[in-house]
């Protein structure tokens, strides 16, 4: 699906990921449209934020303390938690006392 999001990855995007196969080698997608993804109402600031952490290219890709850096995050904006559909906030996984949605362990089990 990532394919179909950002579009076939370039030799050096592959290089970079150290993968053995080639652009050749994969289907020929073009980028889809970042405004098309979003609803229109959604923040620039957010979408940049997203355009940052989607890129196949791990040096460029932004690591967890440059996601907490990003202008998006300054104004002490935080994201909802939630039980992984229903919408009833949740504890943060980790949080002392909290559950782990299924399949995913705790921090402390890796």
């Amino acid at each position: 699906e990532i394919l179909k999001l950002l579009g076939t990855p370039s030799e050096a995007e592959l290089r970079s990921m150290n993968s053995s196969l080639t652009a050749d080698e994969l289907p020929k997608l073009k980028p889809f449209p970042w405004d098309r993804i979003f609803p229109t109402s959604t923040e620039p600031l957010a979408v940049h934020l997203a355009q940052q952490l989607l890129c196949y290219d791990p040096a460029r890709r932004l690591d967890a303390a440059a996601t907490l850096a990003h202008p998006f995050f300054a104004d002490g904006k935080v994201l909802p938690l939630s039980d992984g559909g229903s919408g009833s906030p949740t504890t943060p996984v980790g949080a002392r006392g909290a559950s782990s949605p299924k399949g995913v362990a705790a921090a402390a089990e890796w």
